[in-house]
């Protein structure tokens, strides 16, 4: 959560997704632990923070088939203990493309 990133202090976080919580009004943002305060302070994370912002836009705008495309190429190229993270975000991504793609039922 957000109150749980910024009493994290330096580490490095970034945004994984939003979820609607039981008895909320609002979603709340939950975020994924990417690494300790020197990777925080890395161009690595830098580049990573910016291509995974990339990811998350695509997503957020339903541009699913780019989404998919950028999520592998994190999978491929981010640090391995974020691969998997990546990887789900791939499955997603074709989900939701099968969603969008899907024939309307007919009545």
């Amino acid at each position: 959560s957000e109150a749980t990133r910024e009493a994290a202090g330096d580490l490095a976080f970034l945004e994984a997704d939003l979820l609607m919580l039981k008895g909320k009004s609002k979603a709340s943002q939950l975020y994924l632990l990417a690494g300790d305060p020197d990777f925080s302070r890395s161009d690595a994370f830098s580049r990573l923070e910016e291509r995974h912002g990339a990811l998350m836009v695509a997503y957020g705008a339903g541009s699913f088939g780019e989404a998919e495309a950028l999520a592998e190429a994190l999978a491929a190229s981010a640090p391995a203990r974020l691969a998997r993270f990546y990887g789900l975000y791939v499955e997603r991504c074709r989900g939701a493309a099968d969603q969008t793609d899907a024939p309307a039922a007919s009545a």
